[in-house]
């Protein structure tokens, strides 16, 4: 989708070169500034990890405005000119400078709300790249004054229907990952995947996927990283502590702790990924402990959860957090107590004196197998009977000994 918008803008500028076209030339003299994005965030933990628009179209005299509008990491916008990289740091060119495409131009590295600025004199289409992020890449292309481009509120227009597209494609994903996955080693042990963050060449999730888990003890979380940005996931860390210290790395967080965690103290995977780097791409730590976890990337800011039932428990999940009650399952069905269930809901029940269950003003009939039961004078009803009565989705999973509902 991407190249085909750029060789349709493309098209259409060699087409009316010289010629009334679609497109209204800029008949006056009069330079223009344009800007690029080097990183956007779109929302509160999905970024552009790429320049935005990846191509745009101006005139010469015009004036490109380069903006980190990331919210972490710096970047350095660098155009080769089809000259090799040197192996030294490359010089910095001034902002503002005009540049006619023969030489190497570079900015200073910018940090979250620097700018940059170049004029550009010569017509042609010049790539550029993030030095620090070479996967960020994209091209100007410059059209001798007089000359048809398709004007800022037509290219904005495409940029808009290639984020919205982008931006469906990785919410497609997300939820796809956020479903818990694992596998099953011939001792009967769980091992459950988490992707610590999501990306590829243009956009990148700073989350944990999924970023809730309802495990028991005795099972493994692995954390994976295939992106192209470090990250760690460390286990109940103090408030406070850093990454970095006068140091260097703050080895109690950057290096594996014992995998095995007894829920004391704090438990680490050390730093995982990227594979380019040649670095480790996984990590994981065996729960030994019912409780909860929190989870942490200290060098991306993003956090998740670990909740931990007693080894061979049941588990409910409703709308993927875990609800921490009591359950028992009897006769093919897994109860759970009324009142826990309806607060996970955020229904309205009732129990009168004859025992009748009533929820959201609708009486809970089930047959013998699934009938409520009573015990300490707390009810416990069948969680699919209530599911069904609602109209929600729900499944069982034998294997993690899991039962779901989705309201959503």
């Amino acid at each position: 989708m991407r190249r085909r918008l750029r060789l349709i803008l493309l098209a259409l500028v060699l087409a009316t070169v010289g010629v009334s076209g679609a497109y209204a030339a800029d008949s006056t003299d009069t330079a223009e500034t344009w800007d690029v994005s080097v990183g956007l965030m779109m929302n509160h933990d999905t970024e552009m990890f790429s320049m935005q628009p990846g191509t745009i179209y101006i005139h010469e005299g015009d004036t490109v405005v380069f903006t980190n509008k990331d919210v972490l990491a710096p970047h350095i916008v660098t155009f080769l000119a089809g000259n090799p990289r040197p192996e030294d740091e490359i010089p910095v060119t001034p902002s503002g400078s005009k540049w006619d495409g023969t030489t190497i131009l570079n900015s200073e590295e910018m940090n979250p709300g620097g700018t940059f600025s170049v004029i550009f004199t010569k017509s042609g289409a010049f790539s550029f790249y993030c030095d620090i992020h070479p996967s960020m890449t994209g091209v100007v292309v410059v059209v001798p004054k007089g000359q048809p481009i398709p004007n800022k509120v037509e290219q904005a227009a495409h940029e808009k229907a290639y984020l919205n597209e982008i931006m469906k494609l990785t919410e497609e994903r997300i939820a796809y990952y956020t479903t818990p996955q694992y596998t099953k080693d011939a001792k009967g042990a769980l091992t459950y995947k988490v992707n610590a963050s999501l990306s590829n060449s243009q956009v990148m999730v700073n989350a944990f996927l999924p970023g809730e888990l309802y495990i028991n003890a005795g099972d493994t979380v692995e954390w994976t990283n295939l992106g192209g940005e470090a990250h760690l996931a460390v286990i109940n860390m103090p408030k406070g502590t850093p990454f970095f210290t006068e140091n260097g790395l703050n080895e109690a967080v950057a290096k594996p702790s014992n995998p095995i965690y007894d829920g004391k103290g704090m438990a680490t995977t050390g730093i995982i990924g990227p594979e380019l780097y040649g670095l480790k791409t996984s990590g994981s730590i065996t729960f030994t402990a019912p409780g909860t976890y929190t989870v942490d990337d200290n060098l991306w800011g993003f956090s998740g959860k670990i909740v931990v039932a007693p080894k061979g428990a049941t588990k409910l999940v409703v709308n993927g957090k875990a609800v921490v009650v009591d359950t028992v399952v009897k006769n093919g069905h897994v109860f759970v107590p009324l009142r826990g269930l309806g607060n996970a809901l955020g229904i309205k029940f009732a129990v009168d004196g004859k025992k009748q269950v009533t929820i959201n003003g609708k009486k809970l009939v089930a047959g013998s197998d699934a009938a409520p039961y009573f015990k300490n004078g707390t009810a416990y009803v069948a969680a699919d009977s209530v599911a069904q009565l609602l109209g929600h989705s729900y499944s069982w999973d034998q294997t993690a000994k899991t039962f779901t509902i989705t309201t959503k």
